[in-house]
């Protein structure tokens, strides 16, 4: 349907609910569209102008890590694994594609050239370059070409519109200006990640629009590939006239000569697809001379031109630095790449290499804008072939007219020699799909899509994961929990900067907060695992309709929790003040004094003790099939406590007193509004009410309740004494700093495990209900997968160790020690599997051999913490205690399996037994 259609019949919002709608039955497209969507906002950022000029190499890395990342989703979620089944069984082997047989022999001779060449040097161009070949593979592999065209024109629709308004206001307005207030600052926040419009005046009182891009004339590339997209590779019956139009005018309002000249050929490629076969030739054959003569008479043509359009065609006098750089900038470069064809010499080798040459010659060559020089001299042979194979692709389109290919090869080679785009990732990508078409007709390869041509059936890891609700392991609503714990991951990461700001880089005064808080949510462990129990069977009386039990569970369940709230709270207040916190924490009163010290501790304690209470709306919300909602609230007081460290500026003792004070507050509020929402609003379920207390609902409560309460404390037990055994053992507060920041990376990667735990945990206590063994199997398979996913996460993420560090705290960054790493390593391996088998006992409710084990654990921790530092301490430091904890977990690795294998036995014998009474009956 076409704008002016939508306009004319007010159909707008209903468009809008309509796709919505459609999307909210399709959890694959959402999901698949949001990685696609955050993909191509990355790939514009590393394009940007704020990127290019401004921004440290922190976000650099940010970006590429998180492009790689997400390029890494989209490859796992699509494989084959049916065809991977079938080459196991048939023992057959594996035959690539010819694209992956391209990438691959390109990522070999990279390797090769990178090991011959100055490897400290081009280590960040190799890797970049590397990069840019898996993401293209990626792209190439999993969308079609139609769908990558449409992405991209879309996106640069918007891009262009942003950029078009924000140059219609500098034009009112009269001043130049960055939509970012902080573009010309480094600060990771500020810079926007290089989302940034910025706008100059290059002469007299006109204005160059470049978008979001470092020079005019990169804008007018991206627009001039888009109207070629737009035209042959969008595949649209209703193609709208105003995207093209807006492509346009971008280009004339950038002021590139290049962009004018490749707007001209664009339109010559679009006459001669539209015109009749002859008619065709003859165009061509008149463009030929044309050129001939245009190069015969370049100088008379150009000043005609430049008298026209001073602004755009001066730089066509042959004197011009612009116009010299673009007619040697190749010839400069072959020169380097023939001192060493086959492998090349690196892309900043080649860099300094093609200047000394232009400073040796006297040229006045100021930059290295053609793309294929830069690709030949930086990669050799590897160079030339991937510049060559989208030219061969062109001709390889048969649905086009020839005329047109000779015309669309002519816009490429303009296009890449306008500016050096082998490290624009996206420009790439869309060569690459050009190149490929060398072994794939166009039509084909548009009307296909591997995302669209996989039905519900396929056996491919996206639809695993997006089974329908009843019948798959994972949901949508795991998916949002996914997302939520990533941004919650984020945010802790943020966090730590924050209080290091907000503590003015105290390391005392910010361990010392830290250790509390540790200490302090011990608090949340003494609901004496009533959570956990209320949400076993809760789950089975809503399974049996049964409100009047529901209510009864309820009730108790908060009745108590109440009660233990306010108990903590009273023994709190009048046991804090006898207490010696100075002591305890090993701080000295003239850092930090004793009043401050328990002011503070009391009003973070009447938060979370509150939270105490509220929380059992979590467990509901799991009951309700809502646990993405339930995972969400933690992420917004952690919000919440962010923004304020953030804004708030206090000095002094009383910077304690007030975060204290916001802590509280975000503890409670967020949990508060849900409770309200789900009883008093939408009425879920009965409102509490001591009335509907009952002797039986509690003790069925209490009963399995008992068990999750102490495996809770255990392990809490055994990650919070930490703070304190460092603190006493190593020698103050500055090492927990050190010791939280290792931790963070680690635990943040097998907290990911948490967002399967509540729909798996009430799948497996349905199944048990129904004996239904091959549910609870494919629930231990998939906690499995999850674990072994998380555990390879662990290890990658063992391996960027350093760039990690760098790119979340930078200067502050911690030496990095890899027995402490190894020690981490050994700890993620214990407690990922562990955690699997624990998830599937709960959902049993099969909790008291691990409450044995979590009491044995908690006895033998501080010895053997000592035992192992005495042995390993000199060695691994403060990381013994890890070790200490990683291998308190082995029993539950080895107890949990084997009750599992129990119970299922015995469920398959009692099902046997009674299908034998049955027959017998009858």
């Amino acid at each position: 349907m076409y704008l002016k259609d939508i306009i004319k019949k007010q159909m707008l919002w209903s468009l809008i609910k309509q796709k919505w709608l459609s999307l909210k039955r399709d959890p694959k497209k959402i999901f698949v569209s949001i990685i696609t969507i955050v993909l191509f906002v990355l790939l514009y950022f590393e394009s940007g102008y704020e990127l290019a000029n401004h921004i440290s190499s922190r976000i650099t890395k940010i970006i590429f890590l998180a492009l790689l990342f997400l390029a890494g989703v989209l490859l796992i979620l699509f494989i084959d694994i049916q065809k991977i089944q079938d080459l196991v069984k048939n023992k057959k082997f594996f035959v690539p594609s010819f694209g992956f047989l391209f990438l691959a022999t390109c990522f070999v001779i990279v390797v090769i050239s990178f090991l011959c060449n100055n490897k400290t040097e081009n280590l960040n161009t190799f890797i970049n370059f590397a990069s840019i070949l898996f993401v293209s593979y990626v792209f190439t592999r999993t969308f079609s070409f139609h769908k990558f065209a449409k992405m991209f024109v879309w996106s640069l629709f918007v891009v262009s519109l942003l950029s078009f308004i924000s140059w219609a206001f500098l034009m009112i307005s009269g001043f130049d200006f960055a939509t970012s207030l902080l573009s010309r600052d480094s600060n990771f926040i500020g810079s926007f990640l290089g989302a940034v419009f910025y706008f100059e005046r290059p002469s007299g009182a006109s204005y160059r629009l470049q978008g979001p891009f470092w020079e005019p004339g990169v804008f007018a590339t991206f627009l001039s590939i888009g109207l070629l997209l737009y035209f042959f590779f969008f595949n649209n019956k209703k193609k709208s006239f105003y995207i093209p139009l807006l492509f346009c005018i971008c280009i004339f309002l950038t002021f590139s000569t290049a962009g004018y000249i490749i707007l001209f050929v664009i339109l010559l490629v679009f006459l001669s697809q539209k015109m009749k076969k002859k008619s065709a030739w003859v165009l061509f054959g008149f463009s030929l001379a044309a050129g001939v003569l245009g190069v015969l008479f370049f100088k008379q043509i150009s000043n005609f031109l430049s008298l026209v359009a001073p602004n755009v065609f001066e730089k066509l006098s042959s004197e011009n630095e612009s116009l010299a750089t673009r007619e040697y900038s190749f010839i400069y470069a072959f020169k380097v790449f023939c001192t060493s064809p086959w492998i090349g010499v690196g892309s900043v080798t080649a860099r300094k290499m093609y200047f000394d040459l232009i400073a040796a010659n006297g040229g006045i060559v100021n930059a290295f804008t053609s793309t294929p020089g830069f690709l030949i001299a930086s990669y050799g042979v590897v160079g030339f072939l991937i510049y060559l194979c989208p030219i061969v692709g062109i001709f390889s389109i048969r649905t086009l007219k020839i005329p047109t290919r000779f015309f669309l090869a002519l816009s490429y080679i303009l296009i890449t020699n306008q500016e050096n785009q082998s490290q624009l990732m996206l420009l790439m990508i869309c060569y690459f799909y050009l190149g490929f078409a060398i072994t794939r007709r166009i039509p084909k390869l548009v009307s296909t899509s591997r995302f669209d041509a996989y039905s519900s059936q396929a056996n491919i890891p996206l639809n695993f994961l997006f089974q329908h609700n009843t019948k798959g392991v994972v949901s949508l609503n795991v998916f949002f929990s996914s997302l939520i714990k990533i941004v919650s991951i984020l945010t802790g990461i943020i966090t730590i900067p924050v209080y290091l700001l907000y503590f003015g880089s105290d390391n005392v005064l910010y361990g010392a907060w830290l250790t509390m808080i540790s200490v302090i949510s011990w608090v949340l462990t003494l609901d004496l695992g009533f959570g956990n129990s209320l949400r076993n069977k809760l789950s089975e009386a809503v399974a049996k309709g049964d409100t009047k039990t529901q209510k009864a569970y309820i009730s108790s369940t908060y009745f108590v929790t109440l009660i233990m709230t306010l108990a903590w709270i009273l023994a709190a207040f009048f046991s804090v003040w006898f207490l010696d916190l100075n002591s305890l924490f090993n701080l000295d009163s003239s850092v930090i004094s004793g009043f401050t010290l328990k002011a503070t501790m009391l009003i973070t304690l009447f938060g979370v003790a509150f939270q105490l209470s509220l929380r059992n709306i979590t467990y509901i919300l799991d009951v309700l099939g809502k646990s993405a909602y339930g995972n969400s609230l933690s992420l917004v007081s952690n919000i919440i406590v962010l923004v304020a460290a953030s804004v708030i500026r206090v000095t002094g003792e009383s910077r304690y007193i007030v975060l204290a004070s916001v802590y509280a507050a975000a503890v409670i509020v967020p949990y508060l509004i849900p409770t309200l929402q789900v009883f008093l609003i939408q009425k879920k379920f009965p409102f509490p009410s001591f009335r509907a207390t009952s002797k039986a609902s509690f003790k069925a409560i209490f009963g399995m309740g008992a068990g999750f309460f102490v495996v809770q404390i255990s392990s809490l037990f055994l990650w919070s004494i930490n703070d304190l055994l460092i603190t006493q053992m190593f020698g103050g507060t500055s090492l927990v700093v050190e010791y939280t920041e290792y931790v963070k990376i680690y635990n943040s990667i097998a907290g990911l495990f948490t967002v399967i735990q509540g729909p798996i945990w009430v799948l497996v206590s349905a199944a048990l209900v129904n004996k239904n063994i091959p549910k609870i199997k494919k629930a231990v398979k998939a906690s499995l997968a999850v674990s072994t996913a998380l555990f390879i996460a662990a290890l990658l993420a063992s391996a960027c160790l350093p760039l990690l560090f760098d790119i979340w705290l930078g200067d502050s960054a911690p030496q990095i020690n890899w027995a402490i790493v190894i020690v981490f390593i050994f700890y993620s391996f214990i407690n990922d599997y562990s955690a699997a088998f624990m998830l599937i006992s709960n959902g049993m409710g099969d909790v008291k051999p691990q409450a044995i084990i979590a009491i044995a654990t908690s006895i033998a921790k501080i010895p053997l913490s000592f035992v192992i530092n005495f042995v390993f301490g000199n060695v691994l430091s403060w990381s013994s205690l890890v070790l200490t904890n990683a291998i308190l977990l082995i029993p539950y690795m080895v107890v949990c399996p084997i009750r599992i294998r129990n119970a299922c036995k015995k469920m398959t014998s009692e099902s046997k037994q009674r299908n034998e009474t049955e027959l017998v009956n009858k």
